[in-house]
C-alpha cells in the first residue's frame, strides 16, 4: 500500500512581472492553470492596491471560467498593499484533476476609477499551460501571449504529470493578427478634463482581439507613461497632443493622436438645502440617500451636514449614484476621526466627473458600523423642502422615500 504525506509543494507559477490589470466592479481577472497536484491548498497573487477600495478582494477557484465556484476566499483591503507583493490566499483543500485546466477569478464589488486593486501580469515569459483573462462586463476575453503572476500550491495522494510542453501551441493554437491591419485607439474619462484633475486613460485597441504586449503614452506635456490604462494631470490649460503606441508581440507597431483641451476649473456652488431640524443614524445595513438634480455638468465636491455618536468602528462612506440601486459613479470615504461629535459640515472632495445636468442623482451615506449606540447622524430638515428631491432611507431590505423631508447637503461643480 502506498502512503502519502499531505507535504504542500509549489505546483504552478508565473512570477514574471511586467506590467498590471486593474480590477474593479464588474472588470473581473482570471488565469487558467493546469495543476500536477490532485489537492490544492493555497494561490499566492502578485497584488497591489491603488487609493482606498472600499470592499474586499474575493478569490475563487473554478473549473470553467463562468462555472460555479470551486473555493473561494475573501482577503480585507487593509491586507494590501499600495506596492505589489506577493499575497497569500489560504483556501481550504480541496480535490482537483490532475492535468485538466482550473481558472483562478479574482473580483470585487469595489467600484471606482481610482481605487482599485491591480494584478501583476507579464507579456514575455508565458506560462504553457494556461491564459490570461478579462471580463469587462459582458463576456471574457483571452490574451495568449500574457499571463497573471501566480503560484499554487498543493500535493499528490496519486502519481504526478508532466505539464510543461516545449511549445505553447501545444495547448493553445497560434492565431497570428497584424496590428497595422487593426485600429489602434483609447478613450479617457472624464470627457472635458480640467487643469490639476485626475484622467483615467482606457486603451481599447485590445476589444479588437490583436495581442498587443506594450503601450507607449506620449502626454505632450512632457510626460510619459508605459501602463496599459495610466491616469494623468495636466498642470497647465493649453491644447495638448496625447499619443498612444501599441506593440505586439511579434514587434509590429502602430499609433493613434488625439487632441486634449485642458481648461481651469471653477469650482461654484450648485444645489444646496442647509436647513437642520433632526436627524438619521447611519449604521450597518441602515442607510440614507438625497436625490437632487444637477445644474452643472461636472460635479466636484459634497458637503453634508454630519456628526456621530460614540465611537464608529468602520468610516463613513459617500456615493453618488443615477439610480438608487445603480452602480457607484464616485465614491468617497472620511475617516471616523475627522467626524466630530457635534453636527457639522463635513467635505466629501470626490474626484471630478461627468453627468447630466437635470437629471436626478442620489447621494448615498453608508458605513460598515454595526451598533445601535455607535454611530453616525445625518442632519435633516422636514419643514424646509429642497424642490428638485427628496429624503430616502433603506432598513435593510428596500428603499423608501419621505417627499417632505430632505437632508442637508450642499453639492458644487462648473460648466465646462
Amino acid at each position: 500500500m502506498n502512503v502519502f504525506t499531505e507535504t504542500e509543494n509549489l505546483d504552478q507559477e508565473q512570477a514574471v512581472f511586467q506590467s498590471s490589470e486593474k480590477l474593479h466592479g464588474s472588470n473581473f481577472l482570471a488565469q487558467s492553470f493546469t495543476p500536477s497536484y490532485d489537492t490544492l491548498t493555497n494561490i499566492n497573487l502578485y497584488l497591489s492596491k491603488t487609493g482606498i477600495p472600499y470592499d474586499d478582494l474575493i478569490l475563487c477557484i473554478r473549473s470553467s471560467l463562468d462555472g460555479p465556484d470551486l473555493a473561494m476566499i475573501t482577503i480585507p483591503a487593509n491586507e494590501i498593499s499600495n506596492f505589489f507583493g506577493w499575497v497569500e490566499f489560504d483556501i481550504s483543500d480541496f480535490d482537483v484533476i490532475c492535468g485538466n485546466t482550473y481558472y483562478i477569478v479574482i473580483k470585487t464589488n469595489s467600484n471606482s476609477w481610482y481605487d482599485y486593486y491591480s494584478w501583476g501580469n507579464t507579456y514575455s515569459n508565458f506560462y504553457e499551460p494556461g491564459l490570461m483573462y478579462k471580463y469587462r462586463g459582458y463576456n471574457w476575453q483571452s490574451y495568449y501571449t500574457k499571463d497573471f503572476c501566480f503560484k499554487t500550491f498543493g500535493y499528490n495522494t496519486t502519481g504526478t504529470i508532466d505539464l510543461r510542453p516545449t511549445n505553447r501551441s501545444e495547448f493553445f493554437p497560434v492565431v497570428s493578427k497584424d496590428l497595422s491591419e487593426v485600429c489602434v485607439d483609447y478613450s479617457y474619462y472624464p470627457s472635458n478634463p480640467v487643469n490639476s484633475s485626475i484622467i483615467q486613460f482606457l486603451d481599447t485597441s485590445n476589444e479588437n482581439g490583436q495581442d498587443i504586449v506594450s503601450w507607449t503614452w506620449d502626454f505632450g506635456d512632457g510626460y510619459f507613461s508605459d501602463l496599459q490604462d495610466p491616469v494623468h494631470c495636466f498642470y497647465e490649460d493649453g491644447t495638448f497632443d496625447v499619443k498612444l503606441i501599441s506593440e505586439d508581440y511579434q514587434g509590429k507597431t502602430n499609433f493613434t493622436t488625439k487632441t486634449m483641451d485642458i481648461i481651469t476649473d471653477t469650482e461654484l456652488l450648485d444645489q444646496k438645502q442647509e436647513n437642520f431640524q433632526s436627524y438619521n443614524k447611519i449604521y450597518s445595513y441602515y442607510k440614507s440617500a438625497q436625490s437632487f438634480k444637477p445644474s452643472y455638468d461636472i460635479l466636484t465636491k459634497i458637503e453634508l451636514f454630519v456628526s456621530k455618536s460614540g465611537n464608529p468602528t468602520d468610516d463613513l462612506s459617500l456615493s453618488v449614484r443615477s439610480s438608487l440601486m445603480g452602480p457607484d459613479l464616485a465614491t468617497y470615504n472620511v475617516s471616523v476621526n475627522c467626524i466630530s461629535g457635534s453636527m457639522d459640515w463635513i467635505e466629501f472632495d470626490i474626484n471630478d466627473f461627468e453627468l447630466n445636468s437635470g437629471n436626478t442623482y442620489y447621494l448615498i451615506l453608508k458605513t460598515k458600523s454595526s451598533s445601535w449606540n455607535h454611530y453616525y447622524r445625518w442632519g435633516k430638515s422636514y419643514s424646509d423642502c429642497y424642490s428638485l428631491g427628496w429624503l430616502y432611507k433603506y432598513y435593510g431590505y428596500s428603499w423608501q422615500s419621505y417627499i417632505t423631508q430632505d437632508f442637508c447637503f450642499r453639492t458644487y461643480g462648473y460648466n465646462p
